[in-house]
């Protein structure tokens, strides 16, 4: 296997990404995976550990951050949650891939694969791609995990934070982009379980979350972003063949609710 940075161009953006490549076999091309990271996370957490099984096993990975994330372009706030850019992100890198910029792989056999955030993109994306041919859902995001479940009095600080960030920061410009924690130890987070910030340790490099340009926060306004986003409302028009993983000891994604 051998790896290598790539660049790939997003509405005007610049996407971050790793290649992938897999023992090369004469007169013939890998398929390829397009990967990306969950909320508020960064591909650099557990995600190339995926990449190089998938390598070994010989399908070639793109791996990449959305705009916005880690090497990735996008101006301030950076780290924002807006879903419907990081499906317009996948849909860059697989244009990206069939206009041939990457010639080492089978353009034509293009599968994605995603966890938690991610794992419904891929669902909305294949949704509207029929010529993708498998996808591969891990953990996804169902609505449970959203703001909407909530106790009254966190929705109370939702709402704060809201008018803080999308009034006093957005509307008004009197203060910089107001910002909460995806994960915390204790107190308020957007991903409520507190296992939730004990992986997010666990899965970072630094083992320390320390590769966040503002830490493990991101713009209010993401919250407003996560409550409007319905990705399974096209989930019947995927045509590729989809595996769709769920855990029984997951307490932020419900077996129950990734089944229904």
């Amino acid at each position: 296997m051998t790896s290598r940075s790539v660049r790939i161009p997003s509405e005007g953006e610049s996407l971050a990404g790793t290649l992938y490549l897999p023992r090369a076999k004469p007169h013939s091309k890998p398929p390829v995976i397009i990967m990306a990271h969950g909320f508020g996370a960064l591909s650099c957490f557990r995600l190339p550990s995926f990449a190089a099984k998938f390598s070994e096993a010989g399908m070639a990975v793109v791996l990449f951050d959305y705009r916005g994330y880690a090497g990735s372009s996008g101006s301030e706030p950076r780290e924002c949650v807006q879903p419907l850019e990081h499906i317009k992100d996948y849909e860059s890198v697989i244009a990206y891939l069939r206009a041939g910029s990457i010639p080492e792989v089978d353009s034509s056999r293009i599968s994605l694969f995603g966890s938690s955030y991610s794992g419904a993109h891929v669902i909305a994306v294949a949704s509207k791609d029929p010529s993708i041919e498998a996808v591969i859902s891990q953990v996804p995001y169902a609505e449970s995990t959203s703001p909407a479940s909530y106790s009254l009095w966190t929705v109370l600080n939702v709402i704060i934070y809201l008018i803080l960030d999308l009034v006093l920061a957005c509307t008004l410009h009197l203060i910089p982009a107001y910002r909460v924690p995806v994960v915390a130890e204790k107190g308020f987070a957007i991903l409520q379980p507190a296992e939730c910030y004990k992986h997010f340790k666990m899965f970072s490099p630094s083992g320390s979350l320390s590769e966040y340009k503002h830490g493990c926060t991101t713009p209010a306004r993401s919250l407003l972003y996560l409550m409007k986003y319905k990705p399974w409302e096209r989930s019947a028009d995927v045509a590729a063949s989809v595996l769709v993983i769920a855990a029984t000891g997951d307490s932020l994604i419900d077996v129950k609710d990734v089944k229904a």
